[in-house]
């Protein structure tokens, strides 16, 4: 001991009242052998002795590293000037000081030191020295700091509020990353939800998962599980270990003054801690206090989640409310309102509560407002207006009110900002004008362009039929015939056009009836035989089935016959063209199948959707090879639509399509004998009787 520098002046006269080597030794070695950390230092903190305890407690291995050296040098910044007044004091005055300073050790890290200090006289008249005693409190702060967590949990709002709180304080105090108290699920015990989660000091949703493979059903005799590392390669089937690259692990299980299981609290850290007393006391007494808590929790559970449950959704409906008490002088105070109301207007309704109506909302004073409402709390009945138009301060809108009565002298009013949907009707009812106008005049130029231009064609094929009968000159007879066919073609394109539009404007009305599709296709394909022969095509009907029936417009189903045989016409060549019936069962129904397939140009699968729309053919343009004005499958399809039915392609180029039509069947059956098995009824001329009627007909056109 008599080689350290530590000795006072290193002489046994430096200690004033000490007498001998021997009394000095054996003070020194008293000094150095204490259990607190003891040090003395000169009037102006410069160090002149430590012991043993003070060298290990703030991490020096020699005080050679500490002789000399100002006792600031152990005291964290933020607490300097807090030491350097006790110190003042202490000199001044000469009484004991005691403080709760921040202490900081050789390597950087501080802990919490309770630091005691006094004057030490040698000798009478010699040199005064300061006493430092230091004992590390951060164990008894971390116990402090745990019961004030627990006690401000306590005072903040139950259920939600509480756990997070304490969840969050149980993380900072331990060092832990990870923090959660779960709840067992009812019914189902091997599973809990987390009533808090903590990561990185943040509270976050809350989790759900299996106890089974996981260190939660791990429970030791003091209800304690803890894992310093290893606990994520120790427990591979637990996936928010995995998640969280989990390292350490410590948790208690909750549970009842009668022992049933009630939930899991728990830290986890991604690297590994050190299994010490503090940490298995500290989360033991948040585990008391969790555990009371979901106890309380089950008490009331039900009226508690009730009234959250309503709270939340009044809080977070689509629709603002306010409500107001009807004072005795007949005052109509604002009393509260929704999260909704302030989203809606876009006004904070705090500064409103305990104003009048009229104060909180002036417009509304020269309404009818205020006396409805005032009605409304007295009971007589409820109030509601469909548009309130509102401007003031920052509001401007219209809006849609339902008052009603919530107890004596109590009312609530739900309003919903209906100002986009007045004006969409708005928008809405001149479109509709619009659009009913736009209709009444295309209803009236789908009839004067039939008038004006029907008229005006039939004439011409009229004209033209009798200039051909009388025509001697072959080259006049070849021009009428070029008349007739472009008026032909000019009429067919016409009507087809003037049907679309027909159609377009909902003007078409099928007339549905039960009716045997053979007869339809018979009389259809027999009018197509004349253009066959022409161009050396065999064009046939097939009738799979002894009856072919469905339920539709027997007028319509020829128009999408004539459309589909005027296309296999225009795009054959050679070969055939077949007309085919057959019946079948769709989906527990039965339908009608028309097969129309020729040995023409085929069309692309790309193309599939394109040949239906309108004005549209695969080739186009005025160099395009077929003529035609493209509505002919337009108007087929749109008319298969009409009737309930669909229409489809398949096709390969350079072998031909097959386009298939499909229609309900009939909805009773068709009377026997109606088509013969092998050849439908053909429809003929009405036969000519003498005596016919006379007939007046009134024409414009000569």
């Amino acid at each position: 001991m008599s080689e350290r520098k530590s000795s006072i002046d290193n002489t046994p006269a430096a200690m004033g009242s000490m007498s001998g080597e021997t009394t000095l030794r054996f003070l020194l070695s008293v000094f150095h052998s204490s259990p607190n950390a003891v040090s003395i230092s000169d009037l102006e903190g410069n160090l002149r002795l430590v012991n043993s305890r003070a060298l290990q407690l703030f991490g020096h291995t020699d005080d050679s590293d500490v002789i000399g050296r100002s006792i600031f040098a152990w005291v964290s910044p933020e607490d300097h000037t807090v030491a350097r007044e006790a110190l003042q004091q202490l000199t001044t005055e000469g009484r004991v000081t005691q403080q709760r300073l921040q202490l900081r050790r050789r390597d950087g890290s501080t802990f919490s030191g309770e630091v005691r200090s006094t004057l030490v006289r040698s000798t009478i008249g010699g040199p005064t020295y300061l006493l430092f005693s230091v004992e590390d409190r951060t164990a008894q702060h971390q116990y402090e700091s745990a019961l004030q967590a627990i006690l401000k949990g306590t005072s903040a709002s139950v259920g939600g509020s509480f756990f997070h709180s304490f969840i969050r304080e149980l993380s900072g105090i331990l060092g832990m990353r990870y923090a959660f108290v779960g709840r067992a699920l009812e019914g189902s015990p091997a599973r809990i939800r987390t009533q808090a989660l903590c990561i990185d000091g943040e509270v976050r949703d809350s989790l759900t998962f299996d106890l089974s493979g996981t260190p939660c059903e791990v429970e030791g005799e003091d209800g304690l599980a803890f894992f310093p590392q290893g606990v994520r390669e120790r427990f591979p089937a637990a996936g928010f270990l995995r998640d969280w690259t989990a390292e350490a692990y410590l948790g208690v299980t909750l549970r009842s003054t009668g022992g049933h299981f009630k939930g899991i609290l728990a830290v986890i850290h991604d690297q590994p801690v050190h299994d010490t007393t503090l940490a298995r006391s500290i989360i033991g007494i948040f585990a008391a206090r969790a555990a009371a808590e979901i106890g309380r929790l089950e008490a009331d559970e039900g009226l508690w989640e009730n009234e959250l449950r309503l709270r939340s959704i009044i809080d977070h409906a689509p629709f603002g409310a306010h409500m107001y008490e009807l004072s005795g002088d007949g005052r109509l105070i604002f009393a509260g309102h929704n999260q909704s109301a302030d989203r809606i207007l876009g006004v904070d309704h705090h500064h409103l509560v305990g104003m009048t109506i009229e104060e909180a909302w002036p417009p509304l004073a020269a309404t009818q407002i205020p006396e409805a409402y005032r009605r409304v709390a007295r009971g007589d009945g409820a109030y509601g207006e469909n548009g309130i138009q509102y401007e003031a301060d920052g509001v401007n809108g219209t809006f849609e009110i339902n008052a009603f009565q919530t107890g004596p002298n109590r009312m609530a009013v739900f309003f919903r900002d209906v100002t986009e949907r007045k004006a969409a009707e708005a928008a809405l009812r001149a479109a509709k004008e619009k659009a009913e106008s736009a209709d009444r005049a295309k209803t009236a130029l789908l009839g004067n362009l039939s008038h004006e231009f029907r008229t005006p064609i039939t004439g011409i094929l009229g004209m033209a039929d009798i200039l051909r009968a009388r025509a001697v000159d072959r080259d006049a007879g070849e021009a009428i015939n070029a008349i007739v066919d472009s008026a032909h073609r000019l009429h067919q394109s016409l009507d087809a056009i003037l049907k679309l539009g027909q159609l377009a404007s909902g003007m078409v009305t099928p007339a549905m009836r039960d009716i045997d599709v053979r007869t339809n296709v018979e009389r259809v394909v027999d009018s197509f035989r004349h253009a066959a022969a022409t161009k050396g095509l065999e064009l046939r009907a097939e009738h799979q089935d002894r009856a072919a029936t469905a339920h539709c417009d027997s007028q319509m189903l020829d128009d999408i016959l004539r459309y589909l045989l005027d296309n296999a016409f225009k795009y054959t060549k050679t070969g055939s063209i077949v007309v085919r019936t057959s019946m079948m069962r769709l989906q527990g129904s039965d339908w009608c199948s028309l097969e129309v397939q020729d040995t023409g140009i085929g069309v692309a699968p790309e193309h599939y959707e394109t040949i239906f729309e309108e004005f549209k053919q695969v080739s186009e343009g005025y160099g395009r090879e077929y003529e035609g004005s493209g509505l002919g499958l337009t108007l087929a399809r749109r008319m298969t639509v009409l009737l309930g039915g669909s229409l489809s392609v398949t096709s390969h180029q350079g072998t031909g399509s097959t386009f298939t039509l499909r229609l309900p069947s009939a909805q009773a059956p068709v009377a026997a004998g109606t088509v013969s098995p092998d050849r439908a009824t053909k429809v003929g001329p009405a036969p000519v009787h003498p005596g016919l009627p006379r007939v007046l007909i009134v024409e414009d056109n000569f």
